[in-house]
């Protein structure tokens, strides 16, 4: 993204006046195009954040909340999953950026800036559900039916998949040994 497109997102700290600050932003379809999520194809979220500034910390508290498309594992069809997270930090200038523990990060005193749109995507990429699937009944049912066709579950028993077909143990075929072990096994011989 270039400077421009980030400009919106940065918090500077070390040139902060208030007391608090507050930024509101929408991340939309063109954020989406130009971010680095290769699973988030486009979307809207909505982003509200507010810093508090204490002694010799910062309070920041960023919620996001909206929808994302995303493809299906099951169809590969895309469907919106929805988005909302909370996240509080403390933040602290130091000599480097740094995540110091799972509620306090350091950015670098120097530059004194922390850009959100990096914060905000990984909360996005891990608000997404485990398994990207529809709704039971939403998936596009023609791919499920050539999927179902292509599986290799429908080849028999009988049949490898190559399309070979062999016979019982008791045929003279040259078949592994091991394999005639495992079977034996299987049918509790």
């Amino acid at each position: 993204m270039s400077q421009k497109d980030v400009q919106e997102y940065i918090i500077d700290f070390k040139h902060m006046f208030e007391d608090e600050v507050d930024r509101h932003f929408m991340l939309g379809n063109e954020y989406w195009e130009k971010a680095d999520c290769a699973e988030i194809t486009s979307g809207s979220v909505d982003v509200s954040a507010h810093v508090k500034k204490m002694d010799e910390y910062f309070i920041l508290d960023v919620k996001v909340n909206g929808d994302v498309m995303i493809p299906c594992d099951r169809c590969l069809d895309e469907f919106p999953a929805p988005i909302q997270a909370d996240v509080h930090l403390l933040v602290q200038l130091g000599p480097e950026d740094a995540e110091i523990n799972e509620e306090t990060i350091a950015v670098n005193e120097v530059r004194g800036t922390l850009d959100l749109s990096s914060l905000v995507s990984e909360m996005v990429a891990v608000s997404l559900p485990l398994a990207h699937i529809h709704p039971e009944g939403e998936c596009n049912q023609e791919m499920l039916e050539r999927l179902a066709a292509l599986s290799v579950t429908n080849v028999s028993d009988e049949e490898n998949i190559s399309g070979d077909t062999f016979e019982d143990n008791d045929s003279t075929n040259t078949i592994d040994p091991r394999w005639n072990e495992l079977k034996k096994i299987k049918d509790n011989k």
